[in-house]
């Protein structure tokens, strides 16, 4: 953004001799664009090619809108078509997922049934490992398990030797009974030990071997963990939560109809807001169209014009736009008798500028730019009519600062302000060209005279631009 100091807005732009541009608003460098879009509402420039906009259609609905003072139901019927869009478009989001949804369904189906099948638990691959491990080691136990059961319990196994020994000291104890009974008791007990780890041996031993699950089934159980992990590229930890995942997606297929009616319903919703102030909108463009086609139809008699005919046509298009349902077009029939058409197929050039002067005459009343240039506006035309022109500028003055470029006494003639520009050939080649100031009345009677006799001055010259002085 630029701050405006003091309130001044001064746009300069420099071009150099190579053709290099600089632009500057308070001296702060811009972009030509930026310049040129400031420009654009601060000043309105017209010549004799500057009537385009008359001939293309799309400045049309603008001009009428900026007449009927419209531009803030543009703005709503603006917003309620973005509106509008942004809903169909995630309808339309919506629909095209459904349809890839759908399309996915019955793969994600089939998935959910092969794992749910599967069933997979979370560290089930881990105690799998570990119990194949130990299923790996299963005949290696059983054996060790049966030797030491063997080392316990067989003739003149521990057990056996220990019950020897306990039988010799037996033999001795009426001969040394204090000595002899605390052995024979320690003997006991670990006899007694003994016979309790043997037995434990010899029921894990048993149990091991009754187990029912063989390493096969284990072998065949990691095997189909890690195949579905391998289909579905995730870890075989991951399974349990990629179910839940597929799940979930399925569900939410399940759940779009719902979905699909918000949004339907959004449709309509912002579609009837669009509609009313729409419609509402051309209503009020009706009746502006028939007060610009009237406002401009005064103008023309006065203007060389009177057997034209201008209308403002308010028609419904066939594709409803950010603007509106209506397209709208000046026409004009020149003479009677003759068909009416577009400007630009049915106005000369001449026709063309002082229908647009019309127009602008119009127009300023209701929006005026602040300053209008008009460059020859007046071309072809003299006598009553040129004086018309001059009198619409001199209205025009009254809202905006309106610059003239021309040839014509009856305009020039009308103006507060009188410049005289003239050129002169250089001796290098170049054209000089100076602007100058006419501030004495006398002087510029004298310019006015010579706009109506040429260089030689009359009398009967001097005395036709005083009369168009004071008519002014």
């Amino acid at each position: 953004g630029h701050d405006i100091e003091g309130g001044d807005l001064i746009l300069r732009r420099s071009v150099t001799s190579d053709g290099r541009s600089k632009a500057f608003i308070n001296d702060r460098p811009v972009s030509v664009a930026l310049l040129k879009e400031i420009g654009e509402h601060l000043v309105d420039i017209h010549g004799q090619f500057e009537t385009h906009g008359l001939m293309d259609s799309k400045q049309h609905g603008d001009l009428l809108d900026e007449f009927g003072g419209l531009k803030s139901d543009v703005s709503r019927v603006k917003a309620a078509w973005k509106k509008w869009r942004a809903a169909k478009k995630a309808l339309s989001d919506h629909i095209a997922a459904m349809e890839k949804a759908k399309e996915d369904e019955e793969y994600l189906t089939a998935c959910v049934e092969e794992l749910r099948i599967i069933n997979p638990q979370k560290g089930e691959e881990d105690d799998l490992l570990i119990k194949r491990q130990a299923l790996q080691n299963k005949e290696s136990i059983l054996q060790g398990l049966n030797e030491a059961h063997a080392s316990l319990e067989k003739d003149k196994g521990a057990n056996d030797w220990l019950y020897r020994a306990i039988h010799a000291l037996e033999k001795m104890a009426d001969k040394s009974e204090d000595t002899v009974d605390p052995l024979i008791k320690r003997l006991d007990e670990n006899l007694s030990s003994l016979r309790d780890v043997a037995a434990d041996i010899e029921l894990t031993a048993y149990n091991l071997s009754a187990e029912d699950e063989n390493l096969e089934c284990v072998d065949d159980r990691i095997h189909e963990l890690r195949a579905a992990a391998r289909k579905h590229n995730c870890l075989v930890d991951q399974l349990p939560e990629f179910l839940e995942n597929m799940c979930a997606e399925l569900q939410g297929i399940h759940d779009d109809d719902k979905q699909l009616g918000v949004l339907q319903a959004a449709v309509k919703e912002t579609s009837g807001v669009y509609e009313n102030l729409a419609i509402a909108l051309s209503d009020k463009r009706m009746g502006c169209a028939g007060k610009l086609s009237n406002s401009v139809q005064v103008e023309l008699p006065d203007l060389k014009l009177g057997n034209a005919v201008f209308r403002v046509a308010v028609d419904r298009r066939e594709t409803p736009s950010d603007t509106g349902y209506d397209d709208i077009k000046f026409l004009i029939k020149t003479n009677a008798g003759s068909p009416e058409g577009e400007l630009g197929k049915i106005a000369s050039g001449g026709e063309l500028s002082r229908i647009m002067l019309a127009l602008k005459v119009v127009l300023s009343n209701t929006s005026p730019v602040p300053v209008m240039v008009f460059d020859e506006v007046d071309s072809g035309i003299g006598g009553a009519t040129a004086d018309a022109v001059g009198e619409r500028l001199l209205r025009m003055a009254d809202q905006s600062q309106i610059l003239v470029v021309t040839h014509s006494p009856q305009v020039a003639a009308k103006a507060n302000n009188h410049w005289v520009v003239s050129k002169a050939d250089q001796d290098d080649g170049l054209t000089e060209t100076t602007v100058t100031a006419i501030i004495d009345e006398d002087e510029r009677v004298d310019e006015i005279a010579r706009m109506v006799a040429g260089a030689n001055l009359t009398d009967e010259a001097r005395a036709a631009a005083k009369v168009l002085r004071n008519a002014a």
